[in-house]
């Protein structure tokens, strides 16, 4: 008890000087050293759970990664990355959460596809104030779409959620292309029709045309047009149904956007 206490009074002295970051980042070095180097998974899962600042975050974050490229596993993993990415609050925190948890998607480490994991990586798109942490979300979104994994409703949803925010804000052709490709993926999928109904919202449609209209190069036109063809597929597949795809204002927009840019062709070879 008196050794506890003695740490315990310890850990108060960093808390009040300030210095709680170094504390992490240390604790973080000493994994690598011989004594700790057999448990480092284990108590990176564990230290993750006592971040309280965005500093400490990035550490925590950045070690995950580190030990997900050299081949290790993290326990609890998921919760781990989700946990990071609900308490960020600066933009390299976001970043940094976003980071592992694409690390940790495309290692096939967890499901990116699952509620939890959407609702994190919908919650950083919605706070990502630079197009380097919208990029990452967006590696994570793609290994989602590429796996034909079948949504439920909810993950549908915050994946939806999370394609809007990145669009909307991105700044970048680069960006813009790859959440166009996410759309386009995702409704190739194995999707109900209410479930692709459900992808044909008001502001994907209004997503959808800001990228269009915002992007420059050719390859980022034809990846949103690729997109608005397969949002616009769920109306052709439900012929008794009374909505129709140019009956909403949104809709009719991105119909004006497709015939701008059909009318921006060159004589020669408009139908290339």
């Amino acid at each position: 008890m008196k050794l506890m206490e003695v740490l315990a009074g310890q850990v108060l002295e960093a808390l009040a000087s300030g210095a709680e970051l170094t504390l992490v980042e240390s604790a973080i070095g000493l994994l690598n050293s011989a004594k700790w180097r057999s448990q480092a998974a284990e108590l990176l899962s564990r230290l993750g759970q006592l971040v309280g600042t965005d500093g400490a975050r990035v550490a925590v974050a950045g070690a995950v990664v580190a030990m997900l490229q050299l081949g290790g596993a993290v326990p609890h993993l998921s919760a781990l990355v989700c946990g990071l990415a609900r308490g960020a609050s600066s933009d390299a925190a976001r970043l940094a959460a976003a980071e592992a948890i694409a690390a940790a998607g495309e290692g096939g480490h967890i499901a990116v596809g699952s509620d939890e994991v959407l609702e994190a990586v919908a919650l950083l798109a919605r706070g990502a104030a630079s197009d380097a942490v919208r990029a990452a979300l967006c590696r994570s979104l793609r290994g989602v779409a590429a796996c034909g994994v079948k949504y439920g409703r909810v993950a549908l949803r915050r994946l939806i959620d999370a394609l809007v925010a990145i669009g909307e804000a991105a700044e970048s052709d680069d960006v813009r292309e790859m959440v166009a490709g996410v759309f386009a993926a995702v409704t190739e999928g194995d999707l109900d029709l209410e479930e692709r109904i459900s992808i044909a919202r008001d502001d994907v449609w209004n997503t959808l045309e800001a990228m269009g209209r915002r992007g420059e190069g050719d390859g980022v036109k034809e990846a949103v047009c690729r997109a608005i063809a397969g949002v616009s597929h769920a109306f052709n597949l439900d012929v008794n149904r009374d909505e129709s795809a140019d009956t909403a204002l949104a809709a009719y927009r991105v119909m004006r956007m497709l015939v701008d840019f059909g009318e921006a062709l060159p004589a020669a070879g408009r139908d290339g």
